[in-house]
């Protein structure tokens, strides 16, 4: 009569002990594979909100005027423009009198020795510029480069009296930054 339970108690035990040696393991997979769906369910439900705020930058972007998007582009130029941001200070110096003598410390667009990251996508290029003014004018000067378009730092000003006779220029340098957006 033991025998008789014996043999279905056994098989039993092992069906049992078959379920958990097979069903463990698929178990683990399974949540593994849970984990899986929730984080790419989240990648893109994020992405869903990128793509919205996308289109609200889009729509904010495309309200602005013609003449603002210019605005916007010679303040804060796409790209290095190192030239322009010369040529503009030099006609600026023009309208009011001031000679710029010399410009220096100019980086090339690609050189990563001279251009300093200022912000997360914002770069910053450095120039020096040595120029001969009077008082009044280099003022004049430093007033419309302040109300130019181009975001335009003053870092650093010195100035020599000219030691000639009678004369009432002043020999400035300036030392400046100017920024562009960078990738």
């Amino acid at each position: 009569m033991i025998k008789s339970f014996l043999l279905p108690i056994l098989l039993l035990g092992v069906a049992v002990a078959a379920l958990f040696m097979y069903s463990l393991p698929q178990y683990e997979v399974l949540k593994t594979k849970q984990a899986e769906k929730a984080a790419y369910e989240s990648a893109l439900a994020q992405g869903a909100e990128i793509l919205a705020l996308k289109e609200d930058l889009r729509i904010q972007y495309d309200s602005f005027s013609q003449d603002d998007r210019l605005k916007l582009q010679k303040m804060l130029p796409d790209e290095a423009d190192t030239i322009g941001a010369i040529l503009e200070t030099d006609d600026i110096a023009a309208q009011n009198g001031v000679v710029i003598t010399s410009v220096s410390d100019v980086p090339e667009p690609t050189s990563s020795r001279t251009q300093v990251r200022a912000r997360d996508n914002v770069s910053k290029s450095p120039a020096t510029y040595e120029v001969s003014s009077d008082y009044q004018s280099f003022i004049n000067f430093l007033m419309e480069l302040e109300r130019s378009l181009r975001i335009t730092d003053l870092s650093a000003l010195s100035f020599s009296v000219s030691e000639e006779a009678g004369s009432s220029l002043i020999d400035f340098s300036l030392d400046t930054n100017t920024y562009w957006l960078s990738e």
